[in-house]
């Protein structure tokens, strides 16, 4: 389970939801493209992943991003470089969680990377576009994107709370000295959460620059998708059955992959 570290590698961690994991190729593309070295990736993800509890898409039931196998591991690698992108922290805004238990878990996990001395940077919730919502947009999205979400909340009360976790997560990075990216409203189209395909490297790009060991290609667009095999976590439930991979998932000639 524990994955030996790299001699002088740039240990990354990746903790988000279902952006992380439909953008995973291209994420891996640029991490390639911007970084020198060795590159060691730690990522907990999942469609409709949790920060703090158990959350389920479709067959599959993930623990929460705090509470994965994940932790123990990462910290027992003393990595020379550790750097980490935090997002899809408005997630759990769609199971009922309230503001203060969200930020308590982002903060967990400022808490443990510090450890690392890690560089992090956090995604803000896509404010722009969610306010763009009507209450019957926004009632449509939340059936079609979170159909296991605990019950059905009121446009206006999540509006809130989306106001309120954007100005919380700003205060929390700036106790924990992390970099935040204001997620731009053209990153998304129909689907208000979920950075379109045509603007992922653009929008990843803009997250990595503010790591001080990431230059972007001199062209942008040649970064393209890296090109891997599936990408299974550790460990997750389907259909009720406890499912179990061997990590790293994927390694190569520097560079390692390590799913939770």
């Amino acid at each position: 389970m524990t994955t030996p570290q790299f001699a002088g590698a740039t240990t990354v961690v990746l903790l988000g939801a279902s952006n992380v994991s439909i953008s995973m190729r291209r994420i891996l593309g640029l991490l390639q493209a911007g970084l020198t070295g060795t590159i060691d990736v730690w990522a907990a993800c999942g469609f409709g992943r949790s920060y703090g509890i158990e959350s389920k898409f479709l067959a599959n039931r993930y623990t929460g991003i705090t509470k994965c196998e994940m932790w123990e591991p990462l910290l027992a690698t003393k990595p020379d470089r550790c750097v980490a992108m935090i997002t899809d922290v408005g997630n759990d805004l769609l199971y009922g969680v309230d503001v203060d238990t969200i930020i308590e878990w982002a903060e967990w996990c400022l808490q443990k990377l510090a450890g690392l001395k890690t560089e992090v940077v956090i995604s803000l919730p896509p404010i722009e576009r969610v306010e763009q919502l009507s209450p019957w947009q926004f009632a449509i999205a939340q059936r079609i994107l979170y159909p296991s979400g605990r019950g059905r909340l009121k446009h206006a009360t999540v509006m809130t709370q989306v106001r309120q976790l954007t100005a919380e997560i700003g205060k929390l990075a700036e106790r924990h000295g992390a970099q935040v990216v204001a997620p731009r409203l053209e990153w998304y189209g129909v689907d208000p959460i979920h950075i379109r395909r045509s603007r992922r490297t653009e929008a990843y790009s803009a997250m990595f620059s503010r790591w001080s060991c990431w230059s972007p290609p001199e062209e942008i667009g040649t970064a393209g998708d890296r090109k891997i095999g599936r990408l299974r976590p550790y460990e997750f439930r389907r259909f009720g059955r406890l499912k179990r991979t061997p990590q790293p998932v994927h390694a190569d000639d520097g560079f390692r992959i390590s799913m939770y």
